[in-house]
């Protein structure tokens, strides 16, 4: 949708790996983007990986058991 409506339409393969992309397994697999990158002196990784679940819920869809205090 929003590539309709931006004027740019995607092609199907384009859009097939965009959608590839975005899938929460391929993100929690790419340390580009699953914060495994940042150094320990930042996040504490022993804590557990900040990318927890992968059952298609936004984070606006969690309940209150799975909120955490900041």
């Amino acid at each position: 949708r929003l590539s309709s409506f931006l004027g740019c339409p995607l092609a199907p393969g384009t859009l097939a790996a965009l959608e590839q992309h975005c899938s929460f397994s391929a993100m929690r697999d790419n340390a580009m983007a699953n914060y495994s990158l940042i150094p320990a002196e930042i996040m504490d990784h022993s804590q557990g990986r900040f990318m927890r679940k992968g059952e298609g819920k936004l984070a606006v869809g969690l309940g209150r058991e799975d909120s955490h205090p900041i």
